[in-house]
């Protein structure tokens, strides 16, 4: 056995010496094939001041104090790391969006939408341009209902007097009830409401009667997007101790730099909006809210507003 294993051991022997003695190969005299590491320069990722001033821009719009805090947490622990180099006011904007709360439209056949809010806020030219829309773009059959004056409601008909939608006027509650009932195979019934402020409780009462003979599905505090929101506070405290606001509704958009203080009334009173509007006619103008676009009005426009 000795004899026979004896071979291969020399055999193994000799490879070990030519393995030790072998020359190292030659360095390559080139780059070929050889990937240069490129270093990567990284933007600087915004410090506590570009949070600090972005967050005074949004509060300076009229976006509250304790909002814009909760907006700036979410964007730099979940937003941040992924846009590092993102201005902070841009991801407040982002922060934004997600946190708008929007509700419009509706499941059932029949619809009944009533409009409250204070004088000059564009009650009246905002049932116009929900009639235009509905009646011109869908198949539904539009109704129209005015709680105010004769006089006043006048203004209702001309602007949808071209619809053939019809316009019924009611100023007590037995007289809304009937009209209500009249009305009752319709699939959408626009309510117009004569103005209410804060400071008259009686209206804001007298109000109340009228809708609870109504019973809308939906009841809109319109809101212009110039309004202070203080006063605006008051007036739905006011109103809801009498009956509920159910949605938002901002209006005259296209009067204002940026619509930070309507949107911010959204969380204050935590009701989402449900339309935007802007112009001075009754046909166009009116949109369901986007949360994206009204975010890009109130902190772009708050962006044009510190620039300048």
């Amino acid at each position: 056995m000795l004899d026979q294993a004896h071979p291969f051991a020399q055999a193994l022997h000799a490879a070990e010496l030519r393995v030790e003695t072998a020359a190292p190969p030659a360095a390559a005299d080139d780059d070929t094939g050889v990937e240069e590491f490129q270093a990567i320069e990284f933007a600087p990722i915004a410090g506590d001041g570009d949070w600090e001033a972005a967050a005074a821009t949004a509060v300076a719009a009229g976006l509250p104090s304790a909002v814009v805090e909760t907006l700036a947490r979410e964007a730099r622990r979940a937003m941040q790391p992924f846009a590092q180099s993102t201005d902070p006011l841009d991801l407040l904007e982002r922060a934004l969006a997600r946190q708008i709360k929007v509700e419009h439209g509706w499941k059932t056949k029949r619809r009944t939408i009533a409009l409250v809010g204070a004088a000059g806020a564009g009650k009246t030219l905002t049932a116009a341009k929900l009639c235009h829309a509905y009646a011109t773009g869908s198949t539904l059959a539009v109704r129209t209902l005015s709680l105010e004056p004769p006089a006043d409601a006048y203004r209702l008909g001309a602007l949808t007097e071209h619809l053939d939608i019809g316009l019924r006027v009611a100023q007590t509650p037995d007289a809304a009830a009937r009209a209500a009932a009249r009305m009752s195979g319709e699939s959408l019934i626009v309510v117009d409401t004569p103005p209410v402020s804060a400071n008259d409780p009686d209206g804001i009462a007298e109000l109340a009667a009228l809708l609870d003979a109504v019973r809308p599905d939906e009841t809109h505090l319109v809101v212009p997007a110039w309004a202070d929101a203080r006063a605006t506070a008051a007036l739905y405290e006011a109103i809801t101790a009498h009956f509920p606001v159910t949605r938002l509704t901002v209006t005259r958009l296209d009067e204002v730099g940026s619509v930070a203080s309507a949107v911010g009334l959204s969380f204050t009173l935590k009701r989402p909006l449900a339309y935007v509007t802007d112009g001075r006619r009754p046909i166009g103008g009116l949109r369901p809210v986007d949360p994206a676009e009204l975010a890009g009005l109130a902190l772009a426009g708050a962006e044009i507003q510190a620039a300048a």
